[in-house]
């Protein structure tokens, strides 16, 4: 029995430099190859498509914010400006009705009543701030789903949560009621964005050749050291 256990703790020894030397040769190419789509990935797909449809929500506030101020308003910017443009441009380009190309901080904004331009310019803002984080977001998502596809599902989904409660504040209540959930998503952002980093040194291959170092491995070495001296 002593030769047999001898046997298996060498064959074991063996194999397990075998896939050191395996894991330390692998390309991102050999991952990429063999990976498959999962239910978790489905689910961050239609978690990103709501993502996207929140920034056109956003977007939608701001038109209807626009009904509100700049074209309720249009008498008031038409007498002000109204003659500058025609003598400027001409009578063939009207005056935009919903104050374009003003987006709430030029000069037809000026004549706005002061909770009109709050309004405008709050949900210009908020719309402003979720087109800023989708890049962001898209890509450090996808990088991080290539390896930690659950721990994405669960940080995207609060930063949709996070975000819905964002621009229902930012929009009825201004920016002083949503600061709180606007770094809340930043910090999603950040810890999403480690997230991909991690991911990324994974596929390169760079922590299979840094695992050998890991405390970890070094307690398995020592209790395989252990064994081989009591196999002895």
């Amino acid at each position: 029995m002593a030769i047999v256990g001898k046997y298996n703790q060498k064959r074991f020894l063996w194999l397990r430099k075998q896939w050191i030397k395996r894991m330390a040769t692998v390309k991102p190419s050999d991952l990429l190859i063999s990976f498959e789509l999962q239910r978790t990935h489905y689910a961050l797909i239609l978690l990103g498509v709501g993502a996207a449809a929140q920034t056109l929500y956003a977007g939608h506030k701001v038109m209807d914010a626009r009904e509100k101020t700049f074209k309720k308003n249009r008498a008031i910017i038409q007498e002000k400006f109204g003659e500058m443009h025609r003598n400027e441009i001409g009578d063939h380009i009207k005056m935009s009705a919903s104050g374009y190309p003003d987006m709430g901080n030029n000069i037809y904004s000026m004549v706005l009543p002061h909770k009109a331009w709050l309004m405008i310019n709050n949900a210009q803002r908020c719309h402003e701030q979720l087109i800023s984080r989708l890049p962001i977001l898209y890509t450090a998502c996808f990088v991080s789903s290539l390896c930690y596809p659950k721990l994405v599902l669960v940080l995207l989904a609060n930063y949709i949560t996070v975000q819905s409660y964002y621009i229902l504040h930012y929009n009825s209540k201004g920016f002083n009621r949503a600061i709180g959930m606007e770094e809340t998503a930043n910090l999603i952002i950040l810890l999403l964005l480690a997230t991909s980093f991690g991911s990324s040194l994974k596929i390169l291959g760079v922590t299979q050749k840094l695992a050998k170092y890991s405390p970890v491995a070094w307690y398995r070495r020592r209790k395989l050291r252990k064994m081989a001296k009591t196999i002895k």
